[in-house]
């Protein structure tokens, strides 16, 4: 049933994926120079690429989402150290009632019929 809903979910998907990518794959020039003057008619390519549009926008979707993911992962840092703190005190408890539990049956009597305190019946 989870590979169902695991294709109805990405196969949609993909299609979107592929529909977008060829309705934006001209090509856009990328310039990482913020300096350099076109109005000049100087053409310093020194900074820029020639990039598919689609690569682009799939790119920053990509950078988007590790962003988001860090942002929540370091957010979300209180809550998974008290989460290891409690655990590490759930052990220390549990350890403690098994040595209590350890020693009393160590200082129980024996369940035998030669109980000290109870008057045996002799037939």
């Amino acid at each position: 049933m989870m590979w169902f809903i695991k294709y109805l979910i990405l196969i949609p998907l993909g299609i979107i994926v592929v529909v977008l990518s060829i309705a934006n794959r001209g090509a856009v020039t990328v310039s990482l120079n913020p300096f350099q003057d076109s109005a000049a008619g100087t053409d310093l390519a020194v900074l820029s690429y020639s990039v598919p549009l689609y690569l682009l926008l799939f790119g920053f979707l990509l950078l988007g989402v590790i962003l988001g993911g860090l942002g929540s992962w370091f957010s979300q840092g209180k809550w998974r150290r008290k989460a290891r703190e409690n655990e590490h005190q759930a052990s220390r408890q549990q350890q403690r009632a098994e040595e209590a539990e350890k020693k009393a049956r160590d200082m129980a009597p024996d369940h035998d019929n030669n109980h000290p305190l109870l008057p045996v019946a002799k037939a």
